[in-house]
């Protein structure tokens, strides 16, 4: 989420959109990227507010207060693109979201090249990519399924998705749904800086492929459980790990 001040000068962010990025890290918060705070926004006096499809109580509340919302689907790696342009065109500044969008697609055209030379004749490796869990052990965990941008980025970095055939987007599985899945490859996207501690909370799952050959990765970051323009980064960050020879 994004309030936008004229010309053009964000004037807030929600807790997720600021992470790593210097160029907003002393704007103000207004909530977290779920629930962002319908005051804290007002009080900043924005233009225009830039809010995901999911925010519709704030949304609604900032359309009854006249203020100029942009609403965009964040789901897919193409929806990045699309929110891109649409944003550029909302600013007046298509050109600048043209480069964006070129840059993006750069990006992405060099990870699969690496992706492809990486593997050369190989299998494809079998990939879980865990969203959210609690940390200190395995319970509650949230991973990525079909029919969404981390999906479609496994896809691009080489890698086969374990629960492709899942029938939701982000199932909740159990320690024996992974046992049975036997995945290459563990990319755990839960939100920490202690990345060791992190992963040695998979260490009770010896017996898994991802396990055994010390092939589990903590990103850690916030930026890699969102689309976003660094999308890019966060391909770069899932193919390296695919293909980390170790």
């Amino acid at each position: 989420m994004l309030a936008v001040a004229e010309p053009g000068v964000i004037v807030g962010v929600d807790r997720f959109s600021r992470d790593g990025l210097p160029a907003v890290a002393d704007r103000p918060t207004v909530g977290d990227f779920v629930t962002p705070s319908l005051e804290a926004i007002l009080r900043l006096r924005p233009t225009l507010v830039v809010l995901d499809r999911v925010q519709t109580k704030v949304a609604a509340g900032l359309e009854s207060a006249g203020i100029d919302t942009l609403v965009l689907r964040m789901e897919t790696y193409s929806d990045v693109a699309t929110g891109l342009r649409e944003v550029g065109a909302a600013l007046g500044r298509p050109d600048q979201a043209a480069a964006a969008i070129a840059t993006l697609e750069a990006e992405v055209a060099a990870v699969r090249k690496f992706a492809d030379e990486s593997r050369g004749d190989r299998p494809r490796p079998t990939v879980l990519l865990v969203v959210d869990r609690e940390l200190g052990g395995l319970a509650n965990l949230v991973a990525t399924g079909p029919d969404n941008y981390l999906d479609e980025l496994i896809e691009l970095a080489g890698g086969d998705n374990v629960l492709r055939d899942s029938p939701v987007r982000f199932p909740r599985i159990s320690a024996e749904e992974i046992i049975r899945q036997a995945p290459d490859v563990i990319i755990d996207a839960v939100h920490t800086e202690e990345l060791e501690r992190a992963t040695s909370d998979w260490n009770v799952l010896s017996t898994v492929p991802a396990v055994q050959s010390r092939r589990v990765y903590v990103l850690g970051d916030t930026m890699h459980s969102h689309p976003s323009p660094r999308l890019g980064e966060t391909l770069r960050s899932i193919a390296e790990r695919i293909y980390d020879e170790r």
